[in-house]
């Protein structure tokens, strides 16, 4: 909050994960989280009304029965019946778990609140970084000195130039559509295979999150394959720009992305070219390289303290590592809630 001079915050991504994750006021939070869940309420009601009526007709028009089966066919999935049971298989496997971690969760919640009865979605990542603090021995803010953003930047391009024999070169004269962006080639053994953009950080009427958008599909012998690279990281300042470990993890997970479309864009068929491939399978290659944020070799490269210099010990990443292993029962079962949510409403007649 000091960080902002008019006093307020905002429900962009830089000022809405820390504030729900290290505000000490239940009540504030709550206050957020609700104004951060109506965005485009209730406008957006008749957008998804408007949305599934028109798959459905589509999906019907076609001979299916539903737009889930029509849009399942031909992913690695394979039917809508097949999606059903992979979601309650995980959703069953993380049960236990998740209950576990629920219990835990609720029993820190109870030493400031004894008469609490259950978690509120506003108090869950606030209890979540308690828990890893006093019983695990990890304070998330503990390693952000260590995650400038343009140290960030510079560990994202080294690790990946050495894993893929490729080389980025910067293109300062190149057309970008806002100052904050930069331009990029690929290069591999002196031949440029694709450009990028990286527009990092949030301004008025940007995209809110974190995604790879394709600008151009790459072919053999002909067009190069082109991305962008939108975030909203903290923009930096007279203070330095620091990253939660999350925010690492996303910039690796969208940059896989990125040269994915990018490494891949070299078919003969623009159809299958890049990220285009089954939407089941597309961010397996991202979710893999975000396994690299993880290794204290990899990190030591480049996550250096702001201050002192100092790499990241790895005795602090592996307390990270083991931090990260609580909570997953939730998450994992929110993800099969979201899944299932989807998937209900695209298997039927709206």
């Amino acid at each position: 909050v000091r960080a902002h001079a008019s006093g307020t915050i905002t429900t962009d991504s830089p000022d809405y994960i820390p504030f729900m994750t290290y505000s000490r006021s239940s009540s504030a939070r709550e206050q957020l989280w609700k104004v951060y869940r109506q965005r485009a309420h209730p406008q957006n009601l008749e957008v998804l009304d408007r949305m599934l009526a028109r798959r459905h007709e589509m999906a019907r028009l076609l001979r299916y029965e539903s737009w889930a089966a029509y849009v399942t066919e031909d992913k690695m999935i394979g039917s809508a019946a097949a999606a059903n049971d992979f979601i309650e298989r995980i959703a069953s496997a993380a049960e236990a778990r998740a209950r576990k971690d629920y219990e835990t969760l609720l029993a820190r919640k109870r030493r400031d609140d004894p008469a609490a009865e259950g978690i509120d979605a506003w108090d869950s990542e606030a209890l979540k970084e308690r828990v890893r603090a006093e019983q695990l021995g990890f304070d998330s803010r503990s390693v952000r000195p260590f995650f400038e953003v343009r140290r960030v930047m510079d560990g994202v391009l080294d690790a990946t130039a050495r894993m893929f024999g490729v080389e980025y070169r910067r293109l300062p004269d190149a057309a970008v559509w806002h100052d904050d962006v930069t331009a990029w080639e690929v290069v591999e053994r002196g031949t440029a295979i694709g450009r990028f953009f990286l527009d990092l950080f949030p301004r008025e009427g940007k995209y809110k999150h974190a995604a790879q958008f394709t600008l151009a599909s790459g072919v053999r012998e002909g067009t190069l394959p082109e991305a962008a690279l939108v975030c909203n990281f903290p923009r930096p300042s007279r203070e330095a720009a620091l990253l939660d470990h999350g925010e690492v993890v996303t910039f690796f997970h969208e940059f896989g992305h990125l040269l994915h479309h990018l490494l891949g864009g070299h078919t003969r068929w623009r159809g299958i070219s890049g990220v285009r491939t089954e939407w089941d399978f597309v961010e397996a290659p991202s979710q893999m390289l975000e396994e690299w944020c993880w290794d204290a070799s990899v990190l030591r490269r480049f996550a250096r303290h702001v201050e002192t210099g100092e790499a990241i010990p790895a005795a602090l990443v592996d307390r990270m590592r083991g931090a990260d292993e609580f909570g997953k029962g939730l998450r994992v079962r929110q993800q099969m809630f979201y899944a299932a949510t989807s998937l209900r409403l695209h298997d039927r007649d709206p």
